[in-house]
């Protein structure tokens, strides 16, 4: 997830479908998957196909899962060794969260929650 597909992410993830008919009026650019048949968001700098190899369920609603990355896909300008990291990785714009419903930029910028 990156500042950019946040709002998108939080609406798709907070908006209840039996609520809000169209809530799929709301949409990214899709592309089918290089090694599974599924979507894959255009927009999203870096995408990940995974297996599922494990689910753990821990307490309440609470799962986690064990995946195996079966491809990867990183933006051609991500991967340019002549740029410093931490410049390709403010580029990438990745949202931090810690399960607090709250959403931080990289550089520690409040983005919402």
């Amino acid at each position: 997830m990156n500042e950019k597909l946040l709002p998108l992410a939080d609406y798709y993830g907070t908006t209840y479908g039996k609520n809000v008919k169209d809530k799929m009026k709301i949409m990214p650019t899709v592309e089918h998957g290089r090694v599974f048949d599924v979507p894959t968001i255009a927009e999203s700098p870096v995408v990940y196909e995974l297996r599922v190899q494990k689910e753990v369920h821990l307490f309440g609603n609470s799962d986690v899962f064990i995946c195996e990355i079966c491809n990867g896909a990183v933006e051609e300008s991500l991967s340019d060794k002549n740029v410093p990291f931490i410049d390709r990785l403010k580029k990438a714009a990745p949202v931090l969260t810690c399960g607090e419903n709250t959403y931080e930029s990289i550089d520690g910028r409040y983005l919402g929650g």
